[in-house]
């Protein structure tokens, strides 16, 4: 049986945050604490109506896998050893989101990986990956879904994305 006090931190952007389409009972279960924060990369707006980010390779941590409580521990450990962090070089690298802190890794990430067509061992839409974000509290791992395919979506510059 899991462990009741498993909890992980994902960086949303999109529909996932707060008064948008998919902040809904299905993907809010479980939610302990949500939080506004910053991170490092590049917003586009695709035209199938929802978000892409693009976080640059270097700031990858590690990649999501199926053993969902193993990523949750992954993600606790890797903020214990948090020594730098490089500020986004201007405006123009920063996408703007929330980190929503979810207990019981074990069932959120299994639907919201779904959402996000995140699949271990086949071509998806998404990746989840582990990368910093920044609260104006202090810096913070989180699991994030970065865009996996090639687009050719339009660059949000002001990196908040609106749905449309």
């Amino acid at each position: 049986m899991p462990n009741k006090d498993f909890f992980i931190k994902l960086f949303v952007y999109g529909t996932l945050k707060e008064g948008f389409s998919n902040h809904n009972e299905k993907y809010s279960q479980g939610i302990l604490n949500i939080q506004k924060a910053v991170v490092q990369g590049k917003l586009f707006h695709l035209n199938e109506g929802y978000p892409a980010m693009e976080i640059p390779r270097e700031n990858i941590l590690a990649i999501g896998t199926k053993d969902y409580l193993k990523d949750s521990q992954k993600a606790i450990e890797a903020e214990t050893k948090i020594k730098y962090y490089k500020e986004p070089d201007n405006h123009l690298n920063t996408v703007h989101g929330e980190i929503i802190t979810y207990k019981n890794p074990h069932i959120i990430l299994p639907l919201i990986d779904e959402l996000e067509e995140f699949y271990m061992n086949k071509e998806s839409t998404y990746q989840r990956v582990l990368i910093y974000a920044k609260t104006p509290e202090k810096i913070h791992t989180a699991w994030s879904y970065i865009y996996n395919l090639k687009h050719n979506g339009e660059r949000v510059y002001n990196g908040n994305w609106i749905e449309k």
